[in-house]
């Protein structure tokens, strides 16, 4: 098998990296009037309340009204760094639409939580702008139940949430055919 081959592979695949962290627990978000989030597609997903790669305190529920693609990715993880070097391209081509891409650095290259240096470097190396880069963490993931958490098995994984704060859908590892599938579907809504 070439060293090609492989490459394509995994950029279609994704990056693995088992999570073992527990989940954090679910409340009712920003005055949003849902009993219960649940990050499964067609319902509304459990808030992110984080800060960004410019040191700023942000959350998911901020952009309520705007669609959304939401990226978990790890630096140490190639397919996320080719995903990450369309990110502002994506965001910018949709930007009449409001589309946000942003980007949820779940690790850095030595697979320890992103601080707000590891984020400013994300965004610089791969041509991010305006494009949000948040900080992310495993105790955001559970693979068991999305009522407590994100379900993540690798890198990247991608959740598509339309105006109204509901997941349309779900695609793990980067394939820009299916990510611009998911972006005509999300913006049609």
């Amino acid at each position: 098998m070439s060293f090609r081959m492989i490459i394509l592979g995994a950029l279609l695949i994704g990056c693995t990296k088992p999570q073992t962290s527990p989940p954090p627990e679910t409340m009712p978000i920003n005055g949003i009037a849902w009993k219960e989030c649940d990050n499964t597609i067609n319902d509304h997903p459990c808030d992110i309340e984080t800060y960004n790669q410019f040191n700023l305190p942000t959350d998911l529920y901020s952009f309520l009204g705007k669609p959304i693609i939401l990226d978990f990715s790890a630096a140490w993880c190639p397919p996320c760094m080719a995903a990450a070097r369309e990110a502002q391209a994506i965001q910018d081509a949709a930007a009449s639409e409001g589309l946000t891409y942003i980007t949820v650095l779940m690790e850095n290259t030595d697979a320890s939580t992103p601080d707000e240096k590891d984020l400013a470097q994300w965004a610089k190396l791969n041509g991010i702008t305006s494009a949000p880069v948040w900080a992310g963490s495993s105790d955001m993931v559970d693979l068991d139940d999305q009522t407590k958490g994100w379900f993540l098995i690798g890198y990247p994984t991608f959740y598509f949430i339309d105006k109204e704060m509901v997941i349309r859908g779900y695609n793990r590892g980067y394939d820009p055919e299916v990510l611009d599938r998911e972006i005509t579907l999300l913006l049609e809504e």
